[in-house]
C-alpha cells in the first residue's frame, strides 16, 4: 500500500473500516485523521509515527502492531508507557 520508510501525512481522513495490516508507518503523522473506528492494524510499524488525540480509535485492532518512540494520542510517548499506545488513547 505505502512505500517502506516513506514519510507521509495524512490529511484530515476517516479511515473507519480501513485495513491497514502490516503496513509500515514509521514516521507518519495521523493526528489529522479523524477516524480509525474498527480499523485493522495488526502488525502495523508506528515507528516514531504522530497518532492524534481526536481520532477515533473505537474498536480498532492493533494486535501485534510495533511502538516505538509513537506518540501517543495523549501525547505521551510509547516508549514510557511499556511499548504501546493501547491504554493511552489508542
Amino acid at each position: 500500500m505505502f512505500a517502506d520508510r516513506e514519510r507521509r501525512s495524512f490529511p484530515a481522513v476517516d479511515l473507519t473500516g480501513a485495513s491497514l495490516y502490516d503496513t509500515d508507518l514509521t514516521g507518519s503523522d495521523l493526528s489529522a485523521v479523524t477516524s480509525l473506528n474498527g480499523a485493522n492494524l495488526g502488525y502495523t510499524t508506528l515507528t516514531n509515527a504522530i497518532l492524534g488525540g481526536s481520532t477515533d480509535f473505537t474498536g480498532a485492532d492493533f494486535s501485534d502492531a510495533t511502538w516505538s518512540n509513537t506518540t501517543c494520542p495523549d501525547s505521551t510517548n510509547s516508549d514510557r508507557d511499556g511499548f504501546t499506545c493501547l491504554g493511552n488513547g489508542a
